[in-house]
């Protein structure tokens, strides 16, 4: 079933995403990278290891968190002392990515699960990619972002021990900046950053702190259709795509017993909790990505099963 407001509609919303590269340096001939001009940063073309325009030379080396953060050979510190000082690129502020970051070059239509006309995927090894993004809740963890195509249920983003060896993909530039909510005091939250507009409660809630009703739990045609016909401030609202939800996510918040979310903004947001997303997971059509705000992980989930709804608009 076909609704105004689907995914593939709002791939780009509210800001267009695109990337510039590979590019060769122009002293460092070996060197090539991406610019993506949306959020400023600059990202080496190839995984750790791996060489060359399209990536082919070399192999992919996995390493844990804390090789990853002690400059050993392989990590994302150690481009910046390449090229007798002058870093990888000539850049010397390179590290690993926030899950925000990283899940910011995932493109969920392609295989592997990354804008491959810029990041050249030719043997690109999808699986388990680290992001600098700590676990608050799980002591010992980070998140990762896997761009593999997998079966249905298997976790997009997920947390992980920091003695797992896994593989890097090394960002340079200002970190993307974390949500400037403003309570518009009407039912919305506008973040400032994205010019996103989101409905301060979720579907089935009502009321300035949301204790009015209870959350919807509710199959994902539903939930769009929900979104689409919720009569909100005036807004048109939909249901948001995997990267919109995600940027809600408050990785950083230690309490188990509190989502991961703004609760001053977002009050009442149950926990345990998942909710859909209007990304369907391309290789199997009748599942859609979920985010659990019981903690940010993202996996996908049958489409008829149950999930809560929260609804976008841009503002």
């Amino acid at each position: 079933m076909w609704l105004p407001g689907a995914d593939g509609d709002f791939n780009n919303v509210p800001n267009a995403r695109n990337f510039i590269g590979p590019t060769q340096h122009c002293k460092f001939t070996s060197d090539y990278t991406i610019f993506d001009p949306l959020h400023g940063l600059t990202w080496k073309t190839c995984a750790q290891g791996q060489t060359g325009s399209d990536c082919a030379g070399g192999v992919t080396v996995p390493m844990n968190w804390a090789d990853a953060n002690g400059g050993l050979p392989g990590s994302c510190s150690e481009l910046n002392t390449l090229n007798s000082g002058e870093g990888y690129a000539g850049r010397t502020n390179w590290r690993l990515p926030t899950a925000r970051e990283l899940a910011s070059i995932v493109h969920y239509t392609n295989n592997p699960h990354i804008e491959n006309a810029f990041f050249p995927s030719k043997t690109f090894t999808g699986r388990s990619y680290m992001t600098s993004t700590i676990d608050a809740k799980v002591a010992g963890n980070n998140w990762t972002v896997d761009f593999a195509v997998t079966p249905p249920m298997d976790a997009r983003i997920s947390s992980i021990p920091q003695a797992t060896s896994i593989y890097l993909r090394c960002v340079s530039g200002n970190a993307m900046p974390a949500p400037s909510f403003v309570d518009q005091a009407d039912g919305t939250v506008r973040d400032l950053n994205t010019g996103l507009l989101w409905s301060q409660c979720s579907e089935g809630q009502v009321g300035g702190t949301c204790l009015i009703g209870a959350p919807s739990n509710t199959d994902w045609n539903t939930a769009r259709g929900n979104c689409n016909g919720k009569a909100l401030v005036g807004r048109a609202w939909r249901l948001p795509n995997v990267n919109e939800l995600l940027s809600i996510i408050d990785y950083n918040n230690p309490i188990l017993i509190l989502p991961a979310i703004d609760t001053t903004f977002f009050p009442n947001t149950p926990n345990p909790s998942a909710y859909w997303t209007s990304t369907t997971y391309d290789s199997n059509k009748s599942f859609a990505l979920a985010i659990a705000f019981t903690n940010g992980i993202i996996a996908s989930s049958d489409k008829s099963g149950g999930m809560y709804t929260r609804c976008v608009t841009t503002f």
